[in-house]
């Protein structure tokens, strides 16, 4: 399990940041409200303690915590969860278009008003209620408390997790808000115990920080822990950054509002693809023709291997499967997909795409190839009647770009009225097939074509 620890160190930094603006905007009112039943006892050598003012001071007090106050309870909650919100999607969206940032932030704070300010509400009620016990309450003082904060902190955490997307996100969430609220709640106590403060001002400046905090990093960790797709981008200026495919689509392109972006290359569309996450396997689609490669060869749509490398113009990606390996057996996809292992049980969503040649027969006029040795090696596509460019350049239909001793377009393969036919293109070093070097020739099923360091065998024509 890799867990991003840049990630969440930031996510638990802005989550701190929101619980320390909370305390410096509600602490002098909520001191002002303490201060209205505060208990003052003269303990000094000599005094007298007063048992009927002291009682007369405790029954004020519980009748002032019977009064509810759902509007300060709204506020003071909302404006929590709104702050949190706001700050951690800045802090998760980081690096990304400030138009992207801007926009999540902003529902972000939204979701959190009315979600946290709801719990604000309910904590609110429970409270009040457990006031009206009576000099009993001050058994349930602790325990009451502790299930407010609780409370307030998933109702913070839920805003944000609504907000991120996913169903995933939001539950991890609600369990980073409730963890948040009962370590703030601890902390609250422990240091107005501790400090023997008539007001929790100390335990409020520990205890908020600390409850954004937590709720924060638990986002980040529960995210780590539980993904199961996501890429790693390999080049460009966001090298070493991974993206999550926590979404049933996950767009790419030049947009500033695309969940993977990427600038600075005319040659990426403003929406260039879309990754499709399927429960068990995540596909990836072109979006209007635009030019995708899987493991080099152009895909118009594939179903990803663990390890496959994606090429969106001079962007690399790296594609993660927590529940897969690479395999080495070797299946027959058709029209760029890549071979994807199939779970015990289940059904195949697209049975045309994988195809074993010794059984079975392939669509009249297509190209399979496999490719059996060299860096691309263990992969196969099939293409639709054309010309198929193999070379170096990114261009090309099928691209082996780790092979170094293949020129940027080193040979086409085309559908003419005999067959497919292999065509050298001026290559550096030339292409054989069979053993025997040619300028072209007619392709038949298991011819073995050799170009560069890789060797790609003829399944169907």
């Amino acid at each position: 399990m890799k867990i991003d620890a840049s990630r969440l160190g930031r996510l638990a930094l802005a989550g701190a940041a929101a619980g320390l603006l909370v305390f410096l905007i509600f602490n002098p009112w909520l001191v002002r409200e303490e201060m209205k039943y505060a208990i003052t006892l003269d303990v000094g050598p000599g005094s007298n303690i007063d048992v009927f003012a002291f009682m007369a001071k405790i029954n004020e007090m519980i009748k002032h915590l019977t009064e509810s106050d759902p509007l300060g309870a709204f506020l003071f909650t909302g404006t929590f969860a709104a702050l949190l919100g706001g700050l951690l999607t800045w802090a998760d969206q980081m690096g990304l278009s400030w138009r992207r940032i801007v926009n999540k932030a902003f529902r972000a704070v939204l979701c959190g008003v009315l979600v946290g300010g709801v719990s604000g509400i309910v904590a609110d009620f429970i409270f009040t209620r457990i006031a009206r016990l009576g000099p009993a309450f001050l058994l349930f003082l602790i325990p009451g408390q502790l299930a407010c904060w609780v409370l307030m902190g998933m109702g913070a955490g839920m805003g944000i997790g609504l907000t991120l997307g996913s169903k995933k996100r939001a539950i991890a969430c609600i369990w980073g808000g409730a963890i948040g609220g009962f370590l703030g709640s601890a902390v609250f106590g422990g240091a107005s115990t501790m400090t023997l403060s008539q007001n929790g001002t100390i335990g409020r400046l520990l205890g908020f920080p600390l409850m954004g905090a937590v709720i924060g990093a638990a986002v980040s960790l529960a995210e780590d822990i539980g993904k199961k797709f996501w890429v790693t981008v390999l080049s460009g200026p966001k090298e070493g950054r991974d993206y999550i495919l926590g979404k049933p689509v996950t767009t790419v392109g030049r947009d500033e509002l695309a969940d993977i972006p990427f600038f600075g290359d005319s040659s990426v569309a403003r929406l260039h693809a879309t990754l499709h996450t399927h429960g068990y396997y995540v596909e990836i689609k072109s979006a209007g023709g635009s030019q995708v490669f899987v493991n080099g060869v152009q895909a118009p749509s594939a179903r990803l291997n663990a390890d496959d490398i994606i090429q969106i113009g001079r962007f690399r990606l790296k594609f993660h499967d927590k529940g897969l390996r690479r395999t080495a057996a070797v299946s027959q996809p058709q029209y760029g997909y890549p071979s994807y292992p199939q779970p015990s049980g289940a059904r195949n969503p697209n049975p045309t795409m994988v195809l074993t040649p010794a059984a079975q027969s392939v669509q009249a006029g297509t190209l399979t190839l496999t490719i059996t040795a060299g860096p691309h090696a263990n992969h196969t596509v099939s293409f639709p009647p054309g010309a198929v460019l193999i070379g170096r350049q990114t261009d090309c239909t099928l691209c082996l770009y780790a092979d170094p001793a293949i020129s940027r377009h080193h040979a086409e393969i085309a559908l003419t009225g005999s067959g497919w036919a292999i065509r050298d293109l001026g290559s550096t070093n030339g292409v054989s097939v069979n053993g025997a070097g040619c300028q072209s020739r007619m392709l038949n099923v298991g011819d073995q074509i050799s170009v560069g360091q890789s060797v790609i065998r003829v399944d169907g024509t």
